[in-house]
């Protein structure tokens, strides 16, 4: 079961958002998803602690007793789980604090369907995509090894060889061209060709610059001035589900 936490301090909002969520259960129905709404972040932590972790919050940014930024803070420093956080504003100026929260998007208000839709397509296909079995079969000086795509945090070329850094703490050398690495990872939608010499997993990044990303990991990856352009648009596409 994927659950989903609605938290707005405006029970209209919450309504809205539930609906529109519920919708997507009709449209979708191969998904089993759960949705629990609250007005108060304090209800949130205080459900969690009974109840378990929820895989994607809704939160709006400013509430009352305790802001979305204060319980997303909190949420990351004491939730052992993965999860998403999605904030809501009425400016896109706070999208600031809450890409600091590592927020996979956020919503202006007023928000609409089609854009809820799109986030969950979005987060829903990137967790079919890191439990499926897709996979990669290389050389390496060990003998044939065969690589999760979904483990893949990013590639670094050296020399003839190929660095291939894994969310399992693994780095594996295969021998190998960058462009037939890239032909390999392109095609499932979540890796993005940032330099000559690097591509990297779009669901690893932690901070996106003008001249890095920033990765879960805390790797930094450089991003070529020939390419950021394209990089910038790829990476908007994939945080906002193609929303500019």
């Amino acid at each position: 079961m994927y659950k989903i936490a609605l938290c707005d301090d405006l029970k209209s909002e919450n309504v809205k958002l539930e609906e529109f969520i519920n919708e997507y259960k009709l449209n979708n129905p191969t998904y089993d998803i759960s949705i629990t709404t609250f007005t108060s972040g304090y209800d949130v932590i205080d459900y969690i602690e009974k109840y378990g972790d929820f895989d994607l919050y809704f939160l709006d940014i400013y509430m009352k007793g305790i802001t979305g930024i204060e319980l997303a803070t909190k949420l990351r420093e004491t939730r052992k789980t993965s999860f998403d956080i999605c904030f809501s504003t009425t400016s896109p100026i706070f999208a600031i604090d809450a890409y600091g929260l590592d927020a996979i998007q956020y919503f202006v208000k007023p928000y609409y369907k089609d854009q809820v839709f799109k986030l969950l397509d979005r987060i829903l296909t990137q967790k079919d995509f890191s439990r499926s079995n897709l996979s990669m079969i290389k050389k390496t000086s060990g003998g044939v090894r065969k690589i999760m795509l979904s483990d893949v945090i990013y590639v670094e070329t050296y020399g003839h060889y190929q660095n291939v850094h894994l969310s399992t703490d693994e780095t594996v050398t295969v021998r190998d061209t960058t462009e037939n690495m890239w032909n390999t990872l392109k095609e499932t939608g979540v890796f993005v060709r940032c330099h000559n010499s690097f591509i990297v997993n779009m669901r690893f990044v932690k901070e996106f610059t003008s001249k890095e990303f920033v990765l879960r990991n805390k790797a930094s990856i450089p991003i070529s001035k020939r390419l950021l352009s394209e990089v910038k648009q790829k990476y908007m596409d994939f945080i906002f589900g193609g929303e500019k």
